[in-house]
């Protein structure tokens, strides 16, 4: 999947300024640089006088010096001193040489080598059909030598024949036993509620959507929750979240086709789905991706609210995959998503982490 850092930097900063993080020192600097920079002529001059300035502080190409912004920076590496030559003096250069070391081609040379590609061309043309294919049978022919010696070689060594003929296999698939195997209602919430809970999600079993609405408002409310992204689906506008929460930004995925979805989702502080199926004996959720359900919904929030209707709560997730091989590979969605938990990042150190790879709160609601 493409994540568009940049555009998600620029929103998550946009969002802090918002919020009153920023401070006047930093936007006035922040515009002084941008005046500085936007012209070519004013960052030369710029340059010229960093270049003079630095005489005072720089020694042997470094500056040291650990005063005013390069005091936190000089404390731990060292800031390179300014080039003599800045790259676009130095390429100028580089172009002035170029141009007046260069000489016209001979024409009756400039000729000569026209004759020999165009001869050269003509000849491969002529033969190149029949001379690729035979080059391909080649390579094939003794890409298969190479393996069969190689698996000759594995065989002599383990001291016994090779298998040359598929073996049988009587059984495909799981046991009998365990496709009968099925939890009643009642066992299924209690066992997925613990399996969920235990990877550190959160599980409530409400009545109906309008009691959704009201978790989903309150923890808005307790979060100060400014943007919230849900797919569009009925089930969800059913709930009415854009009239519920008129101090935060509802936004519907892919309902202007000219906004920048993924950005939107990176700075959302809830995303809101609707689960497709969820598997007890996992403590699993499976989220499907399709035009109007982004994955990046469930994946891009901070909090994410995955509401599960009781009827898509079910035992095994082999009573699950099974929809996907009847519907066959026309007919699969865009993607096959499963949660059971928060994002759980533990492979630097053996340190486990929060949140670094999808949202670091999941609500799992049972709704039914």
């Amino acid at each position: 999947m493409k994540i568009p850092l940049h555009d998600m930097l620029v929103s998550l900063r946009r969002r802090k300024v918002e919020r009153g993080y920023g401070n006047k020192l930093e936007s006035f600097g922040m515009k002084g640089f941008s005046t500085l920079t936007g012209s070519s002529g004013r960052f030369g001059g710029v340059l010229k006088l960093g270049k003079l300035g630095q005489k005072l502080v720089a020694r042997n190409g470094e500056i040291r010096l650990k005063l005013g912004p390069l005091k936190g920076w000089n404390s731990y590496r060292v800031t390179p001193a300014l080039p003599k030559e800045s790259f676009r003096e130095q390429w100028g250069t580089f172009a002035e040489e170029i141009q007046r070391d260069l000489k016209e081609m001979d024409p009756a040379m400039k000729q000569r080598m026209e004759e020999i590609a165009n001869k050269r061309k003509q000849e491969e043309g002529t033969h190149m059909g029949d001379t690729h294919q035979e080059w391909l049978a080649q390579l094939e022919a003794e890409s298969k030598a190479k393996q069969e010696a190689f698996m000759n070689g594995i065989a002599k060594k383990l001291k016994r024949p090779r298998v040359l003929e598929k073996p049988e296999r009587p059984f495909r698939g799981a046991p009998d036993f365990w496709n009968e195997f099925e939890w009643g209602l009642e066992e299924r919430i209690q066992k997925f509620t613990t399996n969920f809970q235990s990877a550190g999600g959160h599980v409530s079993r409400l009545s109906s959507l309008e009691v959704v609405k009201q978790f989903i408002t309150a923890k808005a409310e307790e979060m100060s929750a400014k943007y919230v992204i849900r797919q569009d689906q009925p089930e969800l506008e059913q709930l009415g979240l854009e009239a519920a929460l008129p101090h935060s930004t509802v936004s519907v995925w892919n309902s202007d086709h000219d906004e920048h979805w993924k950005a939107r989702a990176a700075e959302a502080d809830f995303g809101v789905v609707m689960a497709d199926y969820a598997a007890a004996y996992t403590g699993s959720i499976t989220v499907l991706s399709a035009e109007n359900k982004g994955r990046s919904v469930s994946l891009l929030p901070t909090v994410l609210f995955a509401i599960i209707p009781l009827e898509k709560l079910h035992t095994r997730l082999g009573e699950i995959l099974v929809n996907f091989d009847q519907a066959g590979r026309a007919h699969l969605p865009a993607g096959i998503h499963f949660i059971s938990g928060p994002s759980r990042s533990a492979d630097i150190e053996n340190d486990l982490t929060i949140g670094v790879h999808g949202p670091g709160i999941v609500y799992a609601l049972l709704v039914g």
